[in-house]
C-alpha cells in the first residue's frame, strides 16, 4: 500500500539482507524495550537495533515506550540505544534513570492517538459486527494481563461503571 520494503519481525535473515541495502531502520510500537514479559524479546529488539547500525542504517525508535527494565544487564544494554522519539514521559523517566541523556529524547503523542479516523461508515461497520449500535456513545477499555492484573481489574470495572452510569458511556473493552 505505501511502497515500503518491509520483512517480517522475526524473519533475522532477511531483516540482516534489508538492513545491508536500507537507510534507516525505523523500530517502534509499543513497549518493545522491556524485560517484564522475557529477557529474549528484549535482547531481540536490541539485536536488530545494533545489527541495523553495524549494516549502516541511521536507527529511529519511534513512538516507543522504554521499561520496565529490571535486570541491571539489561538496563546497561538498552542504555546503549539511540533514541529519538518516545510515547509517554514514564519511559522518559525510565532513560533517566538509566543515565541515557544522548541524543536528545523527545516525548511525543503515542503513533495510535494521532492516526486519522476512519471513515463513519467504516467505523459504524465495525462497530455494528460486534452487535454494538453505532448510535451510542463508547469509551475504550484497552486491557491485557500483567503481574497483579487481577487485583487491578475490579478498577477498571469501577471506571466503567461511572462512565456508563455518569455520562451514559457504553464501556467497549
Amino acid at each position: 500500500t505505501y511502497r515500503v520494503n518491509a520483512v517480517y519481525t522475526f524473519n533475522v535473515p532477511g531483516f540482516r539482507r534489508h538492513m545491508r541495502h536500507s537507510k534507516l531502520y525505523i523500530n517502534g510500537g509499543g513497549s518493545l524495550m522491556q524485560d517484564v514479559t522475557s529477557h529474549r524479546s528484549l535482547w531481540f529488539y536490541l539485536y536488530t537495533i545494533s545489527a541495523a547500525k553495524r549494516l549502516g542504517c541511521q536507527v529511529m525508535m519511534y513512538g516507543c515506550g522504554i521499561g520496565p527494565i529490571h535486570h541491571p544487564d539489561n538496563r546497561r544494554r538498552a542504555a546503549r540505544i539511540c533514541v529519538i522519539s518516545l510515547r509517554d514521559f514514564h519511559s522518559s523517566t525510565e532513560l533517566a534513570s538509566m543515565d541515557v541523556t544522548k541524543p536528545e529524547i523527545v516525548v511525543s503523542a503515542d503513533p495510535t492517538v494521532i492516526l486519522p479516523a476512519s471513515p463513519r461508515t467504516v467505523a459504524d461497520g465495525i462497530l455494528e459486527t460486534f452487535g454494538l449500535d453505532p448510535s451510542n456513545h463508547f469509551i475504550g477499555f484497552t486491557v491485557r494481563p500483567w503481574p497483579g492484573f487481577k487485583e487491578k481489574a475490579p478498577i477498571f470495572a469501577a471506571a466503567a461503571d461511572y462512565a456508563y452510569e455518569r455520562y451514559g458511556f457504553v464501556p467497549v473493552f
